[in-house]
């Protein structure tokens, strides 16, 4: 009897039973991750060196958000909740199409990629020193 109460259910759910689908952890997708990590919808960035270049070069005239200098962040781990991600500009993403589906963070050292669904960081992009970041530049 319960068998067929079950497979009463499903189809009564027909297609709408893939809104209980969980991820591979157990996690209902888009819900908060129980241990506190992120767990992202969209796949890991694998950025050629010429893409990372390509995206640090369009977003060169982007203003950069003040982090503190000890702040650690790595892929896959939560944005900091202090940090604001931004939409994609869209010269980046007709030069680099695997950015499109994610927002960004530049740093004065770097851009940090995020997956905008759960705020995880997808990739680090370390920008080249320049003298008005005070990184490395030697000013004789």
């Amino acid at each position: 009897m319960r068998h067929l109460v079950t497979l009463a259910i499903v189809a009564v759910l027909g297609t709408g039973a893939a809104a209980l689908a969980q991820t591979p952890s157990g996690q209902v997708p888009g819900a908060a991750p129980r241990d506190g990590t992120a767990e992202s919808v969209l796949p890991r960035l694998n950025l050629t060196q010429q893409q990372k270049q390509a995206v640090g070069r369009g977003l060169s005239s982007q203003p950069s958000q003040n982090a503190a200098a000890d702040l650690q962040m790595s892929v896959g781990k939560p944005l900091p909740r202090s940090m604001t991600p931004h939409a994609m500009p869209n010269s980046v993403t007709q030069q680099v199409p695997e950015t499109k589906n994610y927002e960004f963070v530049k740093l004065p050292d770097r851009v940090v990629m995020v997956d905008p669904t759960d705020r995880s960081i997808a990739e680090i992009i370390p920008l080249p020193a320049s003298p008005t970041t005070g990184l490395g530049g030697d000013r004789r």
